[in-house]
């Protein structure tokens, strides 16, 4: 059975639904992987900076710290999304209600120091 949901909330809020269907989430913030590295090296109070590699260079540095190359192969995914593929999505989509900063400050920040 196919479902539209608005927001990821719904789709987890409705117990009623089994399947499988495409609910795209976004930030409130859109930031760019600059803008993210900026709130972690304010979160985390320590230098943290976006270094974008060439497709190769980041599969042989997963399957060096142990990924399977199956797994690493998964960089397509991220190269389309770089190409634009979900922009039409997102376009349609209600921003999530957490920031990547809120969810970097309540949620990883403290797994993170634990």
């Amino acid at each position: 059975m196919s479902r539209a949901f608005g927001t990821l909330s719904e789709a987890l809020q409705d117990d009623s639904w089994s399947g499988q269907d495409t609910v795209p989430v976004i930030s409130p913030d859109a930031l760019s992987p600059d803008g993210m590295a900026e709130v972690l090296s304010e979160v985390l109070q320590r230098p943290a900076r976006f270094q974008q590699v060439d497709a190769h260079t980041h599969k042989a540095t997963m399957m060096q710290y142990g990924m399977s190359e199956t797994f690493a192969q998964s960089l397509d995914m991220a190269a389309a999304q770089s190409d634009g593929i979900y922009e039409a999505e997102q376009a349609l989509a209600s921003p999530a209600p957490t920031s990547f900063r809120q969810w970097r400050e309540e949620v990883r920040k403290p797994a993170t120091h634990a």
